[in-house]
């Protein structure tokens, strides 16, 4: 897939170095040139630096071209102009928007159209699943159209990264929840562990 990101933070930079490494075109765009040193060393995708409401800058990072594109800077309005933008005048349907406000995801969702990924609903029923020992299907929020599901590890990968867990299809891996309850977050680039007795979390769209 041709991919752009919007955002080279610590989640826009984890995700391009993980889109690469598996052998897709990725193109990312951030104002802030130093932001090139958190992709890896051996990136080979496409960086650009610019204000993502600029068409001009979305146009060099390849927008016309792409099958999808992630926005996730941490400026909640900033995702929702850059998106509009993205899908209104380049016409890209595959569009995900990085939502940090839980408050603001449902009415941006519904007023724009738009598909949103909300990181604090997200991590805050995960937690809450763990504290409490919910089920298997874990809704993100009352009107989100992700969930996530749990799955107990097979022993033949105790000792071996998560990210050897085989992935289900369209879901990706979120997380891993202890015996003891406690929840470890995969960001991409966290040296996790599997312990006997792992849970693994996907992610999937409702």
């Amino acid at each position: 897939m041709n991919i752009l990101i919007i955002g080279c933070g610590n989640l826009g930079s984890v995700l391009a170095n993980e889109f690469d490494r598996n052998g897709h075109d990725v193109s990312v765009v951030d104002e802030n040139p130093d932001r090139i040193h958190l992709l890896h060393e051996d990136f080979d995708g496409l960086f650009v630096t610019g204000i993502a409401m600029d068409m001009d800058v979305l146009r060099d990072a390849g927008v016309e071209s792409c099958d999808a594109v992630a926005v996730v800077t941490s400026d909640d309005n900033l995702n929702i102009t850059v998106s509009q933008i993205v899908k209104k005048f380049f016409g890209v349907e595959n569009v995900i928007t990085r939502i940090t406000n839980s408050y603001r995801e449902n009415a941006f969702k519904n007023k724009f159209g738009l598909k949103t990924i909300c990181q604090t609903n997200i991590s805050a029923n995960t937690i809450y699943s763990a504290i409490i020992g919910g089920g298997d299907n874990i809704n993100i929020s009352n009107n989100s159209n992700f969930m996530i599901d749990s799955i107990k590890v097979d022993d033949k990968y105790v000792g071996r990264a998560i990210s050897a867990l085989p992935l289900k299809d369209g879901a990706s891996l979120f997380g891993i929840k202890r015996k003891s309850g406690k929840v470890l977050i995969y960001d991409l680039m966290s040296n996790i562990e599997v312990e006997s007795g792992d849970t693994a979390l996907y992610i999937r769209e409702g």
